[in-house]
């Protein structure tokens, strides 16, 4: 991980990741590991408002463009499964993911194809908005 002068002299800047160890809506509470120190303690309720947090992202997810967010603007389609499963917690059936995403009509193929893969390039797509 590339740090800059001021996360190496302010050690509470670094990333951590979120750790919720429910999937679903199900709810409960999350946790933070650092990649130096692990677990992190947070203040106060702000572990339930990250679990709130959480728990909205997953429940927009579907109807929403909020996981448009997280991509480029021209994007694959396993790419946009990766940030669906990375935001749901689970792994999403390909072509029934695939499908689904093409019938709400959010995605416009590009004609252009991924550059510099060792394999079959994928097409690239844009979002679209409703």
């Amino acid at each position: 991980m590339a740090t800059g002068p001021f996360v190496r002299r302010k050690p509470a800047l670094l990333p951590a990741a979120i750790q919720v160890p429910w999937s679903g809506e199900a709810g409960g509470p999350v946790g933070l590991l650092s990649p130096e120190t692990g677990a992190l303690t947070l203040a106060f309720d702000h572990a339930d408002i990250l679990a709130m947090a959480v728990l909205r992202l997953r429940g927009k997810l579907d109807y929403s463009d909020v996981g448009f967010a997280f991509l480029p603007e021209l994007f694959t389609l396993r790419q946009l499964q990766d940030v669906h499963e990375a935001i749901l917690g689970t792994s999403l059936n390909k072509p029934a993911f695939r499908r689904g995403q093409l019938d709400k009509g959010w995605l416009t193929a590009t004609g252009a194809h991924e550059a510099g893969t060792a394999y079959r390039p994928a097409e690239l797509y844009r979002f679209q908005r409703p």
